[in-house]
């Protein structure tokens, strides 16, 4: 007769887990900069989003795509401001720009 095991089932592998790998190990990034604003260009998400973690890590960052770029599809950006306070902020800016021109 088999011995019956006692205790409780092990279910998870109980080996060391990886460090976050998002599917490549390195970032090679880019020195192109947007047409339309200037900023620092990615070609998708992923990779905004994967430059934000390796290069503000801790930090809440938001990735977006460009709104001033005519190229299709849109380079990405990201960004430490909310999209609230990023809209706030261009009201701001055309609110000078518009006292400068009077």
């Amino acid at each position: 007769m088999a011995s019956k095991a006692y205790g409780p089932r092990r279910r998870h592998s109980h080996k060391k887990k990886k460090p976050n790998d998002k599917g490549f190990s390195f970032i090679n990034i880019s020195h192109a900069t947007c047409e339309g604003c200037g900023k620092q260009v990615y070609k998708s998400r992923r990779e905004a989003k994967h430059a934000a973690e390796v290069l503000h890590p801790g930090q809440t960052m938001r990735v977006y795509a460009c709104v001033n770029s005519t190229v299709n599809p849109p380079p990405w950006h990201y960004t430490h401001m909310s999209a609230a306070r990023t809209a706030a902020w261009k009201d701001y800016e055309n609110e000078l720009a518009e006292k400068r021109r009077q």
